[in-house]
């Protein structure tokens, strides 16, 4: 069975953790949603061709490994 890592990513954003942010945010909940649904397409997009060649997706493995996200 195929995943659709776009729509499982988009899922992960329910409307409690839309809520909290929104909170954390001091924005709408409407605001954040639609800053959410854009964000994650242009996200993974990045990875997507971050990851192209071995030695990027190394680098990438690695910084999740050292959890150095800065």
């Amino acid at each position: 069975m195929a995943i659709n890592l776009l729509t499982y990513l988009k899922d992960q954003f329910t409307p409690t953790v839309i809520d909290q942010l929104s909170s954390t945010l001091n924005e709408t909940p409407a605001n954040v949603r639609q800053a959410v649904d854009a964000a994650i397409p242009t996200v993974l997009g990045g990875l997507t061709r971050r990851v192209e060649s071995t030695a990027d997706a190394s680098d990438l493995i690695n910084m999740l490994r050292k959890g150095t996200y800065s």
